[in-house]
């Protein structure tokens, strides 16, 4: 005991022994563990970690990515060669709207791999690259449509979408030209 009252001559030092002591997380935990999650994530470890668990996730998405173009490709080759070697020879017999879909299949997934790939170099999403992967997407969707099976406001909603898209693309795109042009225009000046 003796040696327990010279460690608690001190408050903090005593105030430290209490909170040692209890092994199990009660409720008299919560406030110092309250304010140690505070400062962690207050911290700038914190911010690193999740930036670590982003990279990983982007890391992995890529390499689903790079399967599934190899895949989508090996899938456009075999269509291809099949379709060319059966008789009568070089001629296509599925029509040529599904070998055009399998190739936009493949550009999809090269820009989506694109994307991800731009992301994990400057940590930051570029707009442009998505707005075209959706433009990409969409017009894919309308290059495959079987007329006969699609409703009037169907086609209307494909329209728009990809009108949408396009404004959204030129909009984006002329709005990044005139920022760089205008920092460039004040860095001349100066």
């Amino acid at each position: 005991m003796l040696m327990w009252g010279n460690l608690c001559d001190r408050k903090k030092a005593c105030d430290n022994f209490e909170r040692s002591k209890t092994v199990n997380f009660g409720v008299g935990q919560l406030p110092t563990m309250n304010k140690q999650l505070r400062v962690w994530l207050q911290s700038g470890a914190f911010v690193h970690s999740i930036e670590g668990v982003e990279t990983f996730v982007n890391q992995v998405l890529a390499v689903a990515l790079v399967m599934v173009t190899l895949g989508a490709t090996f899938n456009v080759g075999i269509v291809l060669v099949r379709e060319l070697l059966e008789p009568p020879f070089g001629a296509l017999s599925v029509k040529a709207i599904e070998v055009f879909g399998l190739i936009l299949d493949v550009l999809i997934a090269m820009e989506l791999l694109n994307n991800t790939v731009a992301r994990l170099k400057t940590r930051t999403i570029r707009v442009e690259l998505v707005l075209a992967t959706a433009a990409i997407a969409v017009s894919r969707k309308l290059i495959v449509l079987d007329l006969s099976k699609t409703s009037g406001p169907q086609l209307l909603g494909l329209a728009a979408a990809i009108f949408t898209l396009s404004l959204s693309y030129i909009a984006i795109r002329y709005t990044r030209q005139d920022l760089s042009s205008g920092n460039e225009g004040s860095e001349d000046g100066e």
